[in-house]
Parts: C-alpha cells; sequence; structure tokens
C-alpha cells in the first residue's frame, strides 16, 4: 500500500496501533493505494503458522492475498462503521466521508475477507458493532447489501453470482 495523503500512525482505542488523518480529508479522496506487498497464493496462505504469524496480510481475490510491506497504511484497524472503502477498481481506500485531522481511518475488513469460518474480535466501538468480524460469506445478507460497495471486485462477481439477497451464505 501507499499513502496518498499525510498520515500518522500511533495508538488506537479500536486495537493496539492505528493510523490517523495529519490532514483533512475530503469525500471522495483516494488516501492509500493497496496494490504494494508481496501477493500471497492460498497453498501457501494455507501453510502459515498463525500463533506466530507477525505480519499483515489481506486477501485481495479468491486464491490470492497480499502481505504488507511495514509501511504507515498496514496499520489501518477495522471498524464496523468504517470511514474508508475500496473504490471500484480495488486500487485503492477511499474516504467515504469527510475525514478529520486526528480521526483513525477505518475500513470494514470484511470487504476484503471471504474466508469461512474466519471470524476475530472487534472493538471499534461502533454504534452498529457485531462484536466480531467475519469473512463477507458469513455476513448477513443486508450486511453484505450493505458493505457492497465498498468491498474488492472479486466479492462484488461473487455476490452477484451468488445472489447477495439469499439467506443462504455465500460460497
Amino acid at each position: 500500500m501507499s499513502a496518498l495523503v499525510s498520515l500518522v500512525r500511533g495508538l488506537s482505542p479500536v486495537a493496539g496501533e492505528g493510523v490517523f488523518a495529519a490532514e483533512p480529508i475530503a469525500r471522495g479522496t483516494a488516501v492509500v493505494s493497496v496494490t504494494e506487498g508481496r501477493r500471497v497464493h492460498r497453498s501457501e496462505y494455507q501453510r502459515i503458522d498463525w500463533p506466530n504469524y507477525r505480519g499483515r496480510i489481506m486477501q485481495v481475490d479468491d486464491d490470492w492475498f497480499l502481505e504488507g510491506i511495514g509501511a504507515i497504511e498496514d496499520f489501518i484497524n477495522h471498524g464496523c462503521d468504517p470511514n474508508l472503502g475500496f473504490d471500484a477498481a480495488g486500487t485503492a481506500l477511499v474516504a467515504l466521508r469527510s475525514i478529520a485531522v486526528g480521526e483513525e481511518l477505518l475500513f470494514h475488513y470484511s470487504s476484503c475477507e471471504n474466508h469461512e469460518n474466519w471470524r476475530v474480535p472487534c472493538g471499534c466501538g461502533a454504534v452498529q458493532c457485531r462484536g466480531a468480524v467475519v469473512g463477507f460469506r458469513d455476513l448477513p445478507p443486508d450486511e453484505r447489501r450493505r458493505l457492497l460497495p465498498i468491498c474488492l471486485p472479486y466479492l462484488r462477481r461473487l455476490a452477484t453470482a451468488a445472489d447477495i439477497s439469499s439467506s443462504s451464505p455465500m460460497a
């Protein structure tokens, strides 16, 4: 990833370290590029020793993941009410609304992750916080519909094929 606006890293009330706006960010502004990092195939991903893994990695397609390179953007936390979402091409996180100086940048991890039975605790503090982050496939249909416009393209393709109005989990 690469920062496209001025950002600072600091202690986060959400989780560990976070990323904060160092300048006002207007709605629609591309904030960080999400194309840099080491591409990891699912076969390698499945062999990661998770208890000892200290990197940051996100799913970017059905069988592909992007491992962070230690840049400031790799520390953007999850939020159930995110202020960032993926652009239509899936190459950048853009501001979903105006973001004030000092405000923590957050994106919804379910907008890129689609692992079956994947679940991590959430302490984002948003009014609509679900208490846990799950893969897009395991979200309730109404939540899938809400997040779909800010998801990576591969999830939009899968959701269209699976008809997200269905009450069953998305394959």
